[in-house]
């Protein structure tokens, strides 16, 4: 299973008592960020644009960027997405 760095950020204005998952930079009004890794589930990749950016791909072969995709449910990361016919949520395991 692939992993992914990114960030916990705490303190997040009107989200002061949820943790907020961020990929690639920190949330801009975090009091506090630190550095997390994500773990995909299996059948879930990574890739990289020609610009640096993240890009996560569905077993489907759909592809997003990390930013759009990944994120906050229950102070866990998640990846969340709508497929044109209804919204999906999958939990991420994540560590310090």
């Amino acid at each position: 299973m692939e992993k992914i760095k990114g960030y916990a950020n705490y303190g997040v204005l009107a989200h002061e008592k949820q943790v907020i998952f961020t990929v690639e930079t920190k949330h801009p009004h975090a009091d506090v960020s630190e550095e997390v890794e994500m773990e995909l589930p299996e059948g879930w990749s990574v890739a990289e644009t020609e610009a640096g950016g993240l890009l996560i791909e569905s077993p489907e072969g759909e592809t997003w960027p990390a930013d759009k995709i990944i994120d906050s449910w229950g102070d866990a990361p998640v990846l969340s997405w709508f497929d044109g016919v209804k919204s999906h949520r999958i939990t991420l395991k994540w560590s310090k």
